[in-house]
């Protein structure tokens, strides 16, 4: 019988996270809403590399799953 794994075993494996799903968390953690900046810097915190980075970031805008109120900030939609 096939058994799902326990959400407990998933937290000691760290798999490779998509990007966007990396970004997306950095948001939820900041409230939704956060400086480019400060994004940036836990993104490269958490290995992402500078030019993944921008271009996940902006298939995000594109997309409509984040957008920029002002200059320098991003949100969640």
């Amino acid at each position: 019988m096939f058994k799902l794994p326990e959400k407990d075993s998933s937290s000691r494996l760290i798999p490779k996270k998509d990007p966007e799903i990396i970004l997306l968390e950095i948001l939820k953690t900041a409230g939704g809403k956060i400086e480019k900046e400060e994004l940036r810097q836990k993104a490269l915190e958490k290995g992402m590399s500078q030019e993944k980075f921008e271009s996940i970031l902006k298939t995000l805008l594109e997309t409509g799953e984040l957008y920029s109120p002002r200059p320098g900030i991003i949100k969640i939609v």
